[in-house]
């Protein structure tokens, strides 16, 4: 609850904090958890500042509420530090507010341990995964994901048909880490996902899975109907360096410049000479990358010629 000072008390407040970033005495716990419920916001975000130069974990639960503070710098910046406390003590504060009955401040507890695969906030995290927030979700699945445990892949897995495109683009990304037949499965089943963000994501990922299978589902890609998937099919199959032929081909002819810079990319790795021609009728292209993209591949193909 807010407490209301006068004046002369919150100027009084403003110096001690500023005395204290500045090199003073460290400031009591309780201090700082009240300069946090200051109703001005200056105060507030000193109080934060201090806090994070002293790194004191008593302060989390107060510092995690300060994460839904009106002021966006304030929760911004409590954000900001409740990331960067690296004192072990901090974990527990952490760990518990995963189970928080306020979305925001689960939330902001995910985020400050989804870099630091801390072994007693794995299981807490996998909870997470289930969490009505859909923010939430995702961020729960990048957590996971970074400890790259493959006994949690069938948790992973599962936030492929989360209702929400976030989350099952951010889970493509994840489950993509493990070389997994079902992963290769799923990857290609999500190339049929009705968010185009998401099918980009499953073609980006098999570009990683060099097999003819995965050829095959890259070239059946070059048919959907948003271009940024069919650009990232293309891109795909050049890092397989797998020849998409016509297919791929037909692009160097598509009215956007991106589409013929990545049809001559992934022709360029194909390591087949017989493109050579095709990628000749675009020296003279209006668009100068496409020109580059296909100089830089009849290049590549001549060497590989040689």
């Amino acid at each position: 609850m807010s407490i209301t000072l006068d004046d002369k008390q919150t100027q009084q407040i403003f110096l001690t904090l500023a005395e204290s970033l500045e090199g003073g005495e460290p400031l009591p716990t309780k201090l700082l958890v009240t300069s946090l419920q200051h109703p001005e916001a200056s105060i507030r975000r000193l109080a934060i500042e201090v806090i994070q130069l002293e790194n004191d974990p008593a302060v989390i639960p107060a510092l995690l509420r300060a994460t839904a503070d009106a002021n966006v710098e304030v929760s911004l910046l409590a954000s900001e530090v409740l990331r960067s406390f690296q004192n072990p003590a901090a974990v527990e504060h952490l760990v518990a507010a995963l189970e928080s009955s306020a979305s925001e401040t689960r939330l902001a507890a995910l985020v400050a341990l989804r870099e630091r695969r801390e072994a007693e906030a794995l299981g807490p995290l996998v909870r997470r995964l289930s969490d009505p927030e859909p923010e939430i979700r995702r961020q729960a699945v990048t957590a996971v994901a970074n400890y790259r445990r493959r006994d949690h892949l069938p948790a992973l897995r599962s936030a492929l048909r989360d209702e929400n495109a976030a989350v099952r683009k951010v889970a493509i990304a994840a489950v993509a880490q493990f070389d997994d037949a079902f992963v290769f499965d799923d990857l290609v089943a999500a190339l049929a996902d009705g968010h185009w963000e998401v099918r980009r994501e499953a073609t980006l990922a098999l570009g990683r899975f060099p097999s003819e299978d995965a050829k095959a589902a890259l070239i059946a890609t070059l048919e959907d109907p948003a271009w940024q998937v069919v650009r990232e099919a293309a891109l795909s199959l050049s890092r397989l360096q797998a020849d998409g032929g016509e297919a791929v081909a037909t692009l160097l002819t598509h009215d956007l410049a991106d589409l013929r810079i990545a049809g001559a990319v992934a022709l360029g790795e194909s390591q087949n000479p017989i493109w050579i021609e095709r990628l000749a009728s675009l020296r003279n292209d209006q668009d100068g990358g496409v020109r580059k993209s296909a100089r830089l591949a009849i290049e590549r193909l001549s060497d590989s010629r040689d």
